[in-house]
């Protein structure tokens, strides 16, 4: 089965064939060599785009001075933290009996705030360190809703089980990890 290009793919290639050979396109060439399924719709996405770029920047090649100029100024995201805390990690950790344990875990044990529920779907997020060991230590509501409910959910991770923990070239690491929890 043949994929059907997209004009978000089809501008991606046009972008990266400029990096690779660094020759220019204009807004005309992009779209006469477009290809022929493409709509009026998806022409005019395409023209848009480079209509854009020129506006803003003057042509790719000023807007790709522009962009790496940025990216220089930037430093990539840390492996670790200073204390030795991954952010990235070659094996993830796991709960024991894996996500649907956890999620099990969390409806069975959570105790309901008697006031200050919130109606409708919301979505808390709550980060936490899993040492080398597996246990659970410094958890933070990132987002949350009211306080009671952010105590709730301290306490339920606090109570957690060991879980299997994140490998870096295959030994046991501490690791930053966080959990969405939503609500309806």
């Amino acid at each position: 089965m043949k994929a059907t290009p997209t004009t978000e793919l089809y501008l991606d290639y046009l972008c990266a064939n400029f990096y690779a050979t660094g020759k220019d396109v204009s807004v005309s060439e992009a779209e006469a060599n477009a290809p022929a399924s493409f709509t009026n719709a998806d022409r005019q996405k395409i023209k848009d785009h480079f209509n854009y770029i020129e506006s803003a920047f003057g042509s790719l090649k000023v807007w790709k001075e522009a962009y790496l100029k940025d990216s220089r100024k930037s430093k990539p995201m840390p492996k670790q933290r200073e204390d030795g805390v991954y952010y990235v990690v070659d094996e993830l950790p796991e709960y024991p009996g894996g996500q649907n344990s956890m999620h099990q875990y969390l409806i069975q044990n959570f105790v309901k705030p008697a006031a200050g529920f919130p109606k409708g779907r919301v979505m808390i997020l709550i980060s936490f360190v899993i040492n080398a060991d597996g246990k659970i230590t410094e958890p933070v509501i990132k987002q949350g809703v009211n306080e009671e409910i952010d105590k709730e959910l301290i306490r339920l991770v606090s109570k957690m089980p060991a879980w299997k923990p994140a490998k870096v070239r295959g030994s046991a690491v501490p690791m930053l990890y966080t959990i969405p929890f939503t609500f309806r």
